[in-house]
């Protein structure tokens, strides 16, 4: 079946479906001579465009911060100006008479408050691809972490199973239980065959892999197959449909996609998403090209192709023209109108979202709760960060207000903190940190309640048990990645950089938050210490203490009452911190209250204190 474009697809049940209308070129490639470095006769020309983990970062955002604490550029990102960057590459090549196809590797959903709309009913990531004209786009974990039910009522409100005319919703590894939504007619595909002009054929093929597998949230409704055992099969079904090339969007990490190369050769090119890599060249493992784009619409990966169809051979093109593999998206893009628009009204809807789940305390997104001179950092990997330590102390100060007991001690997972505080700087605005600017940074999640962001949870642990919790997060953060290691505010510990020992751990038990980074305030614990401490974290983090035996056996920790009774991890909600109507306190409720309550500067605005502006010596590593 042909298309307007000259172009058709087709889903893994061979039934053709159109192709959304972007890229209306429809003339033949211009043959040019191999002695310039372009393309030789016969070969079939393909310019493949990519994100990945565009994590709900509808809106332009803080760049990663490095040394630089005192940041005041632009913004990077946003979707508006990543659709002009896409509509450039397409004019572009439209002119050449080259088809483009644009690709998402997942977790398009998850990060950034606007992924709270899902809850609401509505589906801006996804509705906004569509709108971009996303060839094809596949799940990452955190399209689940609202669950799956949730996630099925997203992709409906979406458009789906009819709006895969426009983006194919590529699930290959996916099987969700009969009877479920996500198992309706149509709703997920497990492949695709795009046919291009010129008679190109490309068949591209979904999959979520082991190490994202795990970090799924309420997936219990979903079976997820072996990704490289699926990725084969797949592959053997599109090459039988007279596929040229095949495609992989895996959201399974650099790693992973280098294991899918070896064990699946055939595979011609893997858009890999996950880890958030950002590659500025390819990486080729044999034969195949693995491709990836950072994350959050930082940039748009470009990967210009040449196809042999007498070979099968599939080379890159970008280093002949001096093109670059990644675009920035930042301030010198002009912003599609037509784009920023549809974010704009996203952007009213979860305002008056926010009013409803705050019960008015918080309103309007972009309205400004704190100002702060100088920005927190979250960065370096596994080691303490500004950004935590205001995180982990506003747990504890408004746990400790809830609970009306003492909080000794406050536990956050790196992987929870999904940036910096960067305030934003203007001609109006010096300085200021929005609602939004502070729930995008921790404000994953749902809770039972079915409000957005994890509940925080409230346990007491034995000093022993301490102990074994910050080991735990040394070692997993070391050996697992950085999303593991764990972030505190009323302890400190010192530790061994070469072993990864332990050395001391103390407990601030001052009456105030912040230390002042000298041993005054702190009381040593002694290992075996059968004393119990109360201790708060979020639902996420919890929920993985129980499980912590089965990597590491001799860490094994087990929450507690005041009374030292074991809780069984069914029996979680009943340590919820709740509001007075026995709704459940949210992490980021307690980062926006805490900010709030900071004491104000001349005009009246709350101002983080200069603690924050440094480290305060909560980790301290020795030889």
């Amino acid at each position: 079946m042909r298309s307007d474009d000259g172009r058709s697809r087709t889903d893994g049940h061979a039934t053709p479906v159109a192709r959304f209308p972007q890229d209306r070129a429809s003339q033949s490639h211009p043959e040019r001579s191999a002695a310039t470095g372009s393309p030789s006769r016969g070969e079939r020309l393909l310019t493949v465009l990519h994100t990945n983990d565009e994590h709900s970062a509808l809106l332009p955002h803080a760049p990663p911060l490095t040394d630089d604490q005192e940041f005041k550029g632009s913004r990077i990102g946003g979707f508006a100006r990543l659709a002009t960057a896409v509509a450039a590459v397409r004019a572009t090549k439209e002119a050449e008479g080259e088809p483009v196809l644009l690709l998402s590797a997942g977790d398009f959903l998850g990060g950034s408050p606007f992924s709270w709309l899902a809850l609401r009913g509505h589906s801006p990531e996804l509705s906004l691809m569509e709108a971009l004209g996303y060839d094809a786009v596949t799940l990452g974990n955190h399209e689940f972490d609202y669950g799956s039910s949730v996630l099925a009522r997203y992709f409906t409100c979406a458009g789906y199973p009819e709006a895969h005319e426009r983006t194919l919703l590529l699930a290959t590894n996916t099987a969700p239980r009969d009877g479920h939504p996500l198992a309706a007619e149509g709703m997920l595909r497990r492949q695709g065959l795009l046919r291009l002009q010129g008679g190109l054929q490309v068949g591209v093929i979904g999959l979520l892999g082991e190490e994202a597998v795990g970090l799924t949230h309420s997936s219990n409704d979903v079976v997820f197959r072996d990704a490289c055992r699926t990725a084969s099969d797949a592959a053997a079904r599109l090459r039988a449909q007279g596929a040229d090339i095949v495609i992989v969007l895996s959201h399974s990490g650099l790693e992973g996609d280098k294991e899918l190369a070896r064990e699946v050769p055939e595979l011609d090119l893997i858009v890999g998403g996950h880890c958030h890599s950002v590659l500025h060249e390819p990486v080729e493992e044999g034969r195949t090209l693995i491709v990836q784009a950072g994350s959050r619409a930082r940039y748009l990966g470009v990967l210009e192709l040449a196809y042999d169809p007498n070979t099968g051979s599939l080379r890159t093109r970008n280093t002949e023209r001096n093109r670059p593999f990644l675009v920035p998206i930042d301030g010198q893009l002009e912003p599609c109108a037509e784009i920023a628009s549809l974010v704009s009204g996203y952007t009213t809807e979860l305002s008056g979202f926010m009013g409803e789940v705050t019960r008015g305390t918080f309103g309007d997104m972009m309205a400004t709760v704190a100002r702060s001179p100088f920005s927190l950092p979250n960065v370096p990997p596994c080691e303490e960060s500004q950004a935590a330590n205001f995180i982990t102390d506003a747990m504890r100060s408004r746990a400790e207000e809830r609970t009306k007991c003492k909080v000794h001690v406050a536990v956050q997972a790196n992987g929870n903190i999904r940036g910096p505080f960067v305030p934003g700087w203007s001609e109006h605005a010096h300085g200021h940190l929005t609602l939004y600017d502070l729930v995008e940074v921790i404000g994953l999640g749902c809770g039972a309640d079915g409000r957005p962001g994890y509940p925080m949870v409230s346990a007491y642990l034995t000093g022993e048990e301490l102990y074994r919790l910050v080991r735990a997060g040394l070692l997993l953060g070391c050996h697992k990645g950085n999303s593991h290691f764990l972030q505190f505010s009323g302890l400190r510990y010192r530790y061994s950089r070469s072993t990864l020992r332990v050395l001391r751990v103390d407990i601030w038990i001052g009456t105030g938050l912040q230390p002042t980074g000298d041993a005054a305030g702190y009381t040593s614990i002694d290992r075996g210490d059968r004393a119990l401490y109360h201790v708060v974290t979020d639902a996420y983090v919890y929920s993985l203490m129980p499980l912590l035996a089965a990597s590491l056996p001799d860490l094994v920790i087990t929450p507690k009452d005041m009374r030292g009774e074991p809780i069984p991890p069914s029996r979680m909600g009943d340590r919820f911190v709740r509001h007075e109507d026995r709704s459940e306190l949210k992490v980021w409720e307690a980062v926006a209250t805490h900010a709030a309550g900071q004491p104000p500067g001349d005009d009246g605005i709350p101002e983080f204190p200069a603690y924050y502006a440094r480290l305060s010596e909560r980790m301290i590593a020795e030889p």
